[in-house]
């Protein structure tokens, strides 16, 4: 076999490797770029918490309606909740962000609750509402906490897809 015959043999295949490759890539930065069932509520707790925070902090004064006696209450009565969602919030961003995972959560916990506190001020009466929605939610337990942040004053609302069954993040809970 001559020179030119071996460079196209051996060039031969690089075109199909190349293209597979390209195939793969979309499949890997949807997986990277999605959350799996578990993790989306995982997210909607911490946005829950988060946003019953905001009111004990914010709603003092003339405004106060009990919000941080009720924030002490969730917190209390949803412990063991709130600590398995802090653990699956904390297995994805090990998985998105790895070594820098620490970093990454910390941002994210202070990037919600500054967007959850600049919401808040544009809610008509919302240290009201919050009270009476987190008294609503204690009184009515059980119930599931990624459903009830989609019925906040400041309602959860997704950032990222969920994972198709079969990618990578989607195992992760299987």
């Amino acid at each position: 076999m001559g020179q030119g015959e071996r460079s196209k043999t051996r060039h031969g295949w690089a075109f199909p490797a190349a293209l597979l490759i390209t195939l793969a890539l979309p499949i890997g930065a949807a997986a990277a770029g999605c959350v799996t069932y578990a993790e989306r509520e995982a997210k909607m707790v911490r946005h829950l918490q988060s946003e019953l925070m905001i009111g004990a902090l914010q709603c003092r004064g003339s405004r106060d309606a009990g919000q941080r006696r009720l924030y002490n209450r969730f917190v209390v009565m949803h412990r063991a909740t709130l600590r398995r969602e802090a653990d699956v919030l904390r297995a994805y961003f090990e998985r998105r962000h790895g070594t820098g995972s620490e970093a990454a959560l910390d941002s994210h916990v202070t990037g919600l609750a500054n967007r959850i506190s600049s919401a808040s001020r544009s809610i008509d009466d919302f240290c009201n509402r919050i009270a009476v929605f987190a008294a609503d939610l204690l009184d009515h337990r059980p119930t599931a906490l990624a459903a009830a942040a989609a019925r906040a004053p400041i309602p959860y609302v997704a950032d990222e897809p969920l994972c198709r069954v079969g990618t990578a993040a989607a195992r992760l809970d299987d």
